[in-house]
């Protein structure tokens, strides 16, 4: 039987809850971000991964952010959290993205394995050795 090593990619995702109402007359379109900050010596990593990010965002919905890395005087770490922050006042989905890999398989949303009524969740997806020739 042959061996086939997986990759595993964890990504964070965050869903803030819908202004609309299932099944009513109002409905809201869900707005959704996919977030990414890559500066510094990251910068050609990012390069590489953004010709994943775009079509995968396009395909499924997402606008695309690229931080500056600013963290309002805080360590860089906190930059993260200080971009999250202000797109989830603007969106209601979004997705980050470390700017060190690359979608391999965007055929189905992220967002769609977080289960309903959660505001957050880490989604795994193995990727085989076989299928990608990596």
């Amino acid at each position: 039987m042959e061996s086939i090593k997986d990759h595993r990619h964890i990504y964070n995702y965050v869903r803030v809850g819908t202004r609309g109402e299932m099944g009513g007359t109002k409905v809201h379109r869900v707005t959704k971000v996919l977030v990414t900050v890559g500066t510094g010596p990251m910068l050609p990593v990012l390069d590489l991964a953004l010709r994943t990010f775009r079509p995968y965002a396009e395909r499924h919905g997402y606008d695309l952010v690229i931080g500056s890395g600013d963290a309002n005087g805080r360590e860089p770490a906190w930059a993260k959290v200080v971009l999250l922050r202000r797109l989830l006042a603007v969106y209601d989905e979004a997705l980050w993205l470390d700017s060190d890999i690359l979608i391999l398989d965007g055929s189905k949303d992220i967002a769609d394995s977080v289960p309903a009524g959660h505001f957050q969740g880490l989604v795994e997806q193995a990727v085989s050795e076989k299928e990608h020739g990596i």
